[in-house]
């Protein structure tokens, strides 16, 4: 009974010593393309309380190759599923009140291959996500994330 005891606690250090690899290689691998990968997002300038404020988000290939990101939690997903922004109302951070999506792990098929120089693009409704139900100029950037640099920051101003 001991030795199987200790064969399985062996065997369990070893699963979390390789799923911990495996996640410090995926982090590893998301910060290299982060570096290349340059993440644009822009809106209107001006809106009116309560209309739609719709932000579009362009990431664009800057490596001399192919790279593959998984674009889950991004706007470029046409739809917000996760808190992804950093949107302030004179310097106050406002929380994020969407709806948060938790998925299965990824396949192939879910990742997005831009080649050099290609870009795709995507839009939300920041409004799905952030209450901006005040008079005001918001400051909102894509906090980044896995694969995503973050990115520009922009002003929109809510009369």
């Amino acid at each position: 009974m001991k030795i199987t005891s200790k064969v399985t606690s062996i065997l369990g250090l070893i699963i979390i010593s390789a799923c911990h690899n495996n996640k410090n290689e995926i982090l590893e691998e998301s910060i290299a393309i982060n570096h290349y990968i340059e993440t644009e997002i822009s809106a209107a300038d001006k809106h009116l309380i309560g209309e739609p404020i719709e932000i579009s988000m362009k990431a664009t290939n800057k490596k001399n190759a192919s790279i593959s990101f998984l674009p889950w939690g991004t706007p470029i997903e046409n739809g917000l599923s996760t808190d992804c922004f950093r949107v302030q109302l004179n310097n106050e951070a406002l929380p994020y009140v969407g709806i948060m999506v938790k998925r299965i792990a990824p396949t192939k098929k879910d990742y997005i291959t831009l080649n050099y120089k290609e870009s795709i693009s995507g839009k939300i409704n920041i409004l799905e996500g952030y209450k901006m139900n005040k008079k005001g100029i918001y400051t909102i950037q894509y906090k980044g994330g896995v694969g995503l640099a973050e990115s520009n920051s922009i002003e929109i101003e809510i009369e």
